[in-house]
């Protein structure tokens, strides 16, 4: 149909391709004209809204949780650099108890 509309084909050509009669095809191209028109008249003016770019928000979720996953490993870290001076510390206090024994014995 649209060929005929352009010209492109005549209708004789088109009733042959499409094996329909003339009435049906004038019917056919007026409703195809009709819902063309009213598809067109519905259509809000202005380019149409850019969807919602779902990439960003997952990209402020994940840099979220790099935060959050970067706040406890600080926790972690100093809880373990605690635990490790003061396991040091007793470490240190064992061996001058130590070293003072032997003294003594000596």
């Amino acid at each position: 149909m649209l060929l005929t509309l352009s010209g492109q084909w005549s209708v004789k050509r088109a009733l042959d391709r499409l094996a329909i009669s003339r009435t049906r095809f004038q019917l056919l191209r007026q409703r195809m004209l009709s819902e063309a028109v009213w598809a067109l008249e519905l259509g809000q003016p202005g380019r149409p809204r850019k969807p919602r770019d779902v990439e960003s928000e997952r990209t402020k979720a994940l840099r979220a949780r790099v935060a959050s996953l970067e706040r406890e490993l600080r926790l972690v870290q100093t809880s373990l650099e605690l635990a490790q001076s003061e396991v040091g510390e007793a470490v240190r206090q064992r061996l001058l108890v130590n070293a003072r024994r032997a003294a003594r014995r000596t």
